[in-house]
């Protein structure tokens, strides 16, 4: 399993890509766009689980990963205190932080309140 920590921003989507072992693959940014998720997910290992914090644009990006990913988890961002309170929410750690987030019990897991 390969654990996929997004920073969403209205333009830009910044992920890091993380082994079981904490071992980080891949750092980087893609265009907040359909067809540049999709190219980005084929250079992805699977099966992988992605885990981000709940900004206002999550919707369509969770509707848009849940056929490919093994889960998609959304945090609240007060779950988080290490992104919400950051000084800086474009801090490259972000995506990190997300990743590790993951293996949290207190990820809410979105795939029933999507499908409704």
């Amino acid at each position: 399993m390969h654990f996929i920590g997004l920073d969403i921003h209205k333009k830009t989507i910044s992920h890091c890509v993380k082994e079981v072992s904490d071992k980080v693959l891949s750092e980087g940014t893609v265009p907040a766009t359909r067809i540049h998720l999709d190219q980005w997910m084929k250079t992805l290992p699977a099966p992988w689980t992605v885990a981000m914090e709940a900004p206002m644009f999550t919707g369509w990006i969770c509707n848009h990963l849940l056929p490919h990913a093994a889960a998609v988890k959304v945090a609240h961002p007060l779950m988080l205190r290490a992104i919400a309170a950051a000084k800086k929410k474009n801090d490259p750690q972000c995506q990190t932080k997300s990743v590790g987030s993951c293996l949290f019990s207190s990820v809410l897991d979105l795939y029933n309140y999507i499908r409704q």
